[in-house]
């Protein structure tokens, strides 16, 4: 008869798979300014990114990778990166990290002795919104020698702190010692006292 019946072969392949991302930048830290550089990457072509932040303020805002987004408020902050690949599989991942902009404070700055040749402690109290500590240091300095010295970083451990040195007066009396503390809290922000005598 004649007739003749035949198909044709198709493939396709099937994708259920979520698109991995990762967020390069930024890292779960601390840092001192209110900007972030948000950089990600995948492992697969991305037909939409979009982000929204822990307020709901910024919320599905579609972008093209490696962006920076401004005006995250101090203290602890996240956002939420989303990703939708070619055939429609979604993912997302947030990322945790802290905002410090604001320098660390001090008071109560003493000593216990002035007299000459004595052994004097020098103290002050630092303090912080967020933290001094992990990366947080003081550097004491003096002209106990007849020349502005400072002393060796030391790290902060907890927040508040004492920040204690001892040292040993000079010799000459009726001579003014002057003395100062520099600090960093945990994000790099710095606070120097003034001179003190």
């Amino acid at each position: 008869s004649g007739n003749s019946n035949y198909t044709i072969n198709r493939t396709f392949t099937i994708d259920t798979i979520k698109p991995i991302i990762t967020i390069e930048s930024p890292i779960n830290t601390s840092k001192n300014n209110n900007t972030i550089d948000l950089n990600v990457t995948n492992n697969e072509v991305i037909s939409t990114w979009w982000y929204s932040n822990y307020t709901g303020e910024v919320s599905n805002i579609t972008f093209t990778t490696n962006i920076s987004i401004a005006g995250y408020p101090d203290g602890l902050n996240n956002i939420t990166i989303f990703a939708n690949d070619t055939i429609g599989n979604e993912n997302q991942t947030t990322i945790y990290f802290t905002i410090d902009t604001i320098k660390p404070t001090y008071s109560d700055s003493q000593t216990n002795t002035t007299l000459s040749n004595a052994l004097a402690k020098f103290s002050i109290l630092y303090s912080d919104t967020i933290a001094l500590n992990s990366k947080g240091q003081y550097t004491f300095s003096t002209n106990n020698s007849g020349v502005w010295v400072n002393d060796s970083a030391v790290n902060f451990t907890t927040t508040p702190q004492w920040a204690n040195v001892t040292k040993t007066l000079n010799l000459t009396n009726n001579l003014t010692i002057g003395y100062r503390f520099y600090a960093t809290d945990n994000s790099g922000n710095s606070n120097n006292t003034e001179i003190f005598t």
